[in-house]
């Protein structure tokens, strides 16, 4: 099968400006994801935050009880 979109310098077909544009599609397109695994990142760490208060909360709640006897 004829790979349509294939390219390589050098090939008398060389287009700078086509070249430039794929260029910074690709910059944009890691961009974006980078951008979702920051935000899922962040998520993580917030999940992982709300986790520690509600354990320290339990904890906090069982030592008053053990300590009211």
């Amino acid at each position: 099968m004829e790979e349509l979109d294939k390219q390589s310098i050098g090939d008398v077909q060389d287009n700078y400006g086509q070249a430039a544009a794929q260029t910074v599609r690709a910059i944009k397109q890691a961009g974006e994801a980078s951008a979702q695994a920051a935000k899922a990142g962040a998520e993580a760490v917030a999940n992982a935050a709300a986790a520690t208060v509600q354990a320290s909360v339990e904890t906090g709640s069982a030592t008053a009880k053990i300590a009211a006897g």
